[in-house]
């Protein structure tokens, strides 16, 4: 399997070394999806555009091999008048016959064989979008560079062209490398996530993995809510908390952090949890999120339905995950 990988990769855009590319080692496969995900400035884009060859890199590797990368942009420029059919025939490097047939199957593909005569004006923002797109695939790459493609969509329009778009790339032994703002589309669509920050990764892997067992600190808290729960030491298996002894395996650390998602932290009877009262809820449509008070220390937990103003809680034992002390 052609793989294209990235060695020591440095890229800087002024001396203090901000917003750029920082001892970047990855690689990427066909026939996966990977989502490069992270605040703004992390160097995303930046990694986008030095795999497209549209910014030299300072030092480091490149390996591309003999794989086709094509690189599209948020911004899709075309001539209103011009109709589908003619603004996809322009973008097309194979013979007339042959364009006409891969240029038909991602129309149909797509749903908008319907459309191929009618000029991209007439179109709605989803179906220029998805002619975008098909601009790019009858290109024939063996890479797919995406930079925010369906942010300026609606959130029912992006989830729609990402479920029908992936799997088919996948299929096709077609690799994705894209930039996403979107977390449930990138957490619901990738097989891999590199999370970025000041142009370093900090964590490749699952989305599952990414989630549950975050690299760092920034990891957690960037890819959704979290609590930090500081442990002191007992012995070196067992640590005390607020929700009482936690064991761990054999901790040098005198005090130890953990991560809990709120998801985690469950409503019980006063017998089996800890007090808590109500600060502040959150209704988020299929859930709510409560901001609790336990002591001096506040709490996040989410629930499918309101609470009262005092409850006891508890945390799934078996979810917690444990990072050096800070």
């Amino acid at each position: 399997m052609k793989k294209i990988e990235l060695i020591n990769l440095k890229l800087l855009y002024d001396k203090r070394g901000i917003h750029g590319l920082r001892n970047v080692n990855l690689e990427f496969n066909r026939s996966h999806v990977t989502a490069l995900v992270g605040p703004s400035g992390a160097g995303k884009t930046t990694l986008l555009n030095a795999l497209s060859n549209d910014l030299k890199i300072d030092s480091g590797q490149i390996l591309i091999r003999e794989n086709k990368i094509i690189k599209l942009g948020q911004i899709f420029q075309f001539e209103p008048s011009k109709n589908v059919l003619d603004t996809l025939l322009a973008y097309s490097i194979q013979p007339h016959h042959l364009s006409l047939e891969g240029i038909r199957y991602w129309l149909d593909f797509f749903d908008l064989t319907n459309e191929i005569e009618n000029p991209l004006a007439s179109l709605s923002a989803g179906q220029k979008q998805r002619v975008h797109l098909i601009s790019a695939l009858i290109q024939g790459p063996d890479f797919l560079l995406l930079d925010e493609p369906f942010g300026h969509l609606d959130e029912t329009l992006r989830y729609e062209i990402s479920q029908l778009l992936f799997p088919e790339l996948k299929s096709k032994n077609i690799g994705v490398i894209w930039v996403s703002h979107d977390f449930k589309n990138a957490f619901s669509f990738s097989d891999r996530m590199v999370i970025m920050n000041y142009g370093e990764v900090q964590q490749v892997a699952s989305p599952e993995e990414i989630y549950f067992h975050p690299a760092n600190l920034f990891v957690a808290q960037f890819t959704g809510r979290t609590n930090v729960i500081v442990g002191e030491k007992i012995n070196q298996q067992k640590i005390k908390t607020l929700f009482g002894e936690i064991e761990v395996s054999n901790s040098k650390e005198n005090f130890l952090n953990f991560l809990v998602r709120p998801e985690n932290i469950l409503e019980t009877d006063e017998g089996n949890g800890i007090r808590a009262k109500k600060i502040k809820t959150f209704f988020e449509g299929q859930s709510y999120l409560h901001l609790l008070e336990v002591g001096e220390q506040e709490i996040l937990m989410r629930t499918t339905k309101n609470v009262e103003e005092v409850v006891f809680i508890t945390l799934e034992r078996d979810k917690i995950h444990f990072l050096p002390a800070l």
